[in-house]
């Protein structure tokens, strides 16, 4: 009955196999002993990494253009990070609970296997510990999470520190670099850009030309009707005449 079942399915179209294979329900040891079973199976799994990595995990939907077998590769070594990432939190929960608080020596443990460049890139790892924390909260892994957050801030806080001495010891420093490094540094968890704080200066800018616009009265100069305006200034100009004081002195 179940080689008759098994059939059945190797009679479905390419698409509909890919669909089942890069389903987020399988786990990846799930896709690699279905890529065992037949052939078929195995080449419609070969071809579809790139889909099951992008689906699970969305931070890598820029790496597109990478082959099935680079794919591959990345798949393997996000599950191999994964696993040493939630032994190490094992060990972190363990000691925290008792302590109560993790030191800053605890968490170069995590640096340490993010330098090894092993497994475990700075990707990698960024991929492992969001996906923990976008699970959402509840009352079963309440310290889990706590725990891979401070991880995650303190690995964040690495790499502002060292872009924070690049900025310092460059000669053009901008202020809008200065802020989002501090936006980043409150907040590790925040996506800030130089685009979506000029886009949010350009909405606040907006937003305040249309309230002085509904708001204008004789006193707000900056919005009297243009003939007005000129006539107020040429006024100040022939009082200022009058007085005999210099222009280069206002």
């Amino acid at each position: 009955c179940s080689s008759n079942k098994m059939s059945c399915m190797l009679n479905l179209p390419v698409e509909l196999l890919e669909m089942i294979a890069t389903h987020p329900s399988l786990s990846l040891q799930d896709i690699c002993r279905l890529s065992l079973t037949c052939k078929r199976l195995q080449c419609v799994v070969a071809s579809s990494w790139g889909k099951i990595a992008v689906k699970r995990w969305n931070w890598w939907s820029e790496c597109r253009a990478k082959t099935n077998d680079e794919w591959y590769l990345l798949c393997r070594e996000r599950y191999l990070c994964e696993l040493k990432v939630n032994s190490l939190l094992h060990d972190t929960i363990k000691r925290g609970v008792r302590q109560y608080l993790v030191d800053d020596e605890e968490m170069e443990v995590y640096e340490n296997l993010v330098r090894e460049n092993g497994c475990c890139s700075q990707q990698v790892m960024d991929c492992v510990l969001l996906e923990i924390l976008s699970k959402g909260i509840s009352d079963a892994n309440l310290s889990h999470q706590y725990y891979v957050l401070c991880v995650y801030e303190y690995l964040q806080r690495q790499i502002l520190k060292e872009k924070w001495k690049k900025l310092l010891n460059s000669k053009h420093q901008l202020l809008i670099e200065g802020t989002i490094l501090i936006t980043q540094w409150i907040n590790p968890l925040s996506v800030i850009t130089s685009t979506s704080i000029e886009n949010e200066i350009d909405r606040i800018t907006e937003l305040v030309a249309n309230e002085l616009l509904i708001s204008s009265t004789d006193e707000h100069t900056a919005t009297k009707d243009p003939v007005h305006t000129t006539s107020t200034t040429t006024s100040i100009v022939h009082h200022i005449n009058t007085l005999g004081i210099p222009r280069n002195d206002i």
